[in-house]
């Protein structure tokens, strides 16, 4: 059935596909069912690293392709850091 609907999505015009899932397993099967045809598979998992990374990546990907994206909402309770070296030291510091 994971054949049938891959082949029924690209003909109604999918030409991206984004996997969110543990690995890259329905990425690679997508690819190799549709080999002939012009897809991008985007999977947003990294084997080796990090949930955040593959994520971002994966974000980044959509980015590149042209997809209008709203991210502003990923940094909403970020505040801009502070550089510790601007701090005044306390007169018992340790380096």
């Amino acid at each position: 059935r994971f054949v049938e609907m891959i082949n029924a999505m690209h003909e109604q015009g999918v030409s991206h596909f984004i996997e969110v899932g543990p690995k890259t397993i329905l990425s690679r099967l997508t690819n190799t069912i549709l080999r002939r045809k012009k897809i991008k598979c985007i999977s947003m998992d990294r084997p080796g690293k990090s949930a955040l990374f593959g994520f971002l990546d994966g974000i980044a990907q959509l980015a590149v392709q042209g997809f209008a994206l709203k991210v502003q909402g990923l940094w909403k309770d970020y505040a801009i850091p502070v550089d510790p070296k601007s701090l005044k030291k306390p007169k018992l510091a340790v380096d």
